[in-house]
């Protein structure tokens, strides 16, 4: 007796006209072009990354110079507010003397004005200083503060 449904089991390969059985080709991996492609991407996008990071740390470098000139600003505003001129320099307003850091050199203060030097490796021109000068504005509300820079490029967000 015959069974009138074919197995599953077994499956017709198609065949050639010449009789030959096709084979299936199953692709097994990428191609050359196809690599060299995901490099070049790669390449470019790190050829564009790489500039703006070191940009990115040496401002976060020259950032800190303004972060530690913070308890010389409140120094010289409490000594505004109490004896309605400025100090002229580090002991009048109260401050001990200025401890450098591994990317703060120096902060001075000089009536009022306030000038703090960051010297992180491969900052400015040939690993030039970046002086970033605090100039005190006083009026009644209190002391506002300018900021200016010898390296715009590398300035903070407060000093542009």
């Amino acid at each position: 007796m015959t069974c009138p449904r074919q197995s599953n089991l077994t499956r017709q390969t198609p065949s050639l006209p010449n009789g030959d059985v096709e084979m299936k080709r199953t692709q097994q991996g990428f191609t050359l072009i196809e690599l060299m492609i995901v490099v070049a991407i790669i390449g470019i996008l790190a050829a564009l990354a790489i500039p703006n990071y070191i940009n990115y740390t040496k401002r976060a470098k020259v950032t800190e110079a303004l972060a530690m000139a913070s308890p010389f600003k409140t120094a010289v505003a409490e000594y505004f507010s109490s004896d309605e001129t400025l100090p002229s320099n580090i002991t009048d307003a109260g401050l001990p003397a200025f401890t450098a850091t591994d990317y703060v050199s120096g902060i001075t203060l000089t009536n009022g004005t306030i000038s703090a030097t960051a010297v992180p490796a491969g900052v400015g021109s040939g690993g030039a200083q970046v002086v970033l000068t605090l100039a005190p504005t006083t009026s009644q509300s209190g002391v506002d503060w300018t900021c200016t820079t010898n390296e715009p490029a590398l300035s903070p967000k407060e000093c542009r």
